[in-house]
């Protein structure tokens, strides 16, 4: 699930020295001394480089968009290469690219990363691409979104991506929110703990969950179907029931200050 992500640029947290001995890391696994954007986007495109190689590069420039290490101009240039990466058909460089790109939260990626999760007949490659349109929060993604959650033809996995990108996309959406809590009563346990997982995100933001979704998320307390690897439906809305309350009494607090 997703964790929020801000720049760094130049401080000493904890977070940020980590993220800097992973940029070390890599530059060593891939010779290089220093971050040179033009060599690292080079081996991106080089497909005579192993897949790990390209990975490495792909890892490398998120992480300095994440530092605040990437200059404002190579923008372009490396978004174009990361779309390349992600309409590709090398599993793990896509999935490589769909983080990069949204660590780069670069506006001008999010029409033809939507166009690529419409599109592209390739699942793997619409999931990575929901991924990278979770990262970059942008409401445009919202419609897309909704639809891939609320069509039950499409795969769980599919479905409950769109449903953890409304998370940050459509917290502010209430179409988003009715999609979630409708989505709760879903037959797939993964569809409803992802459901569950983004209501409670989207009240952490600002978001305002109505009571049907609040319904929604007490009726599955007692869901104790699990999603492997990251626990109970029951738990993960008892999280989010708690997020919606700390969230209200935030509101009510500030109202009365006001």
């Amino acid at each position: 699930m997703r964790a929020s992500v801000k720049k760094f640029p130049g401080q000493h947290t904890k977070r940020g020295v980590r993220l800097k001995s992973l940029v070390q890391n890599r530059l060593a696994a891939l010779s290089l001394k220093s971050p040179d954007t033009t060599k690292l986007v080079g081996i991106c495109r080089d497909e005579k480089r192993p897949d790990e190689e390209r990975c490495e590069a792909t890892e490398l420039l998120g992480l300095l968009a994440i530092l605040d290490q990437l200059h404002a101009r190579t923008y372009p240039y490396v978004v174009r290469a990361l779309l390349e990466n992600l309409r590709g058909d090398r599993a793990r460089l896509v999935w490589c690219a769909a983080v990069s790109l949204g660590y780069l939260e670069s506006p001008s990626s999010v029409r033809p990363i939507l166009k690529l999760a419409r599109e592209s007949l390739n699942i793997e490659t619409r999931r990575a691409a929901i991924h990278a349109l979770g990262w970059l929060s942008d409401p445009r993604a919202v419609p897309l979104l909704v639809r891939v959650l609320e069509n039950r033809k499409e795969p769980p996995k599919l479905r409950s991506e769109a449903a953890e990108a409304l998370a940050t996309c459509g917290c502010k959406s209430k179409r988003a929110i009715a999609a979630l809590a409708q989505a709760l009563r879903d037959q797939s346990t993964q569809v409803r703990f992802f459901s569950a997982f983004a209501l409670g995100q989207c009240a952490a933001l600002g978001g305002v969950a109505g009571e049907q979704a609040v319904s929604g998320l007490r009726q599955l307390l007692k869901d104790n179907s699990a999603h492997p690897g990251f626990g109970t439906v029951a738990n993960e809305a008892a999280s989010s029931l708690r997020a919606i309350r700390a969230a209200r009494r935030g509101g009510h607090t500030r109202r009365q200050s006001q």
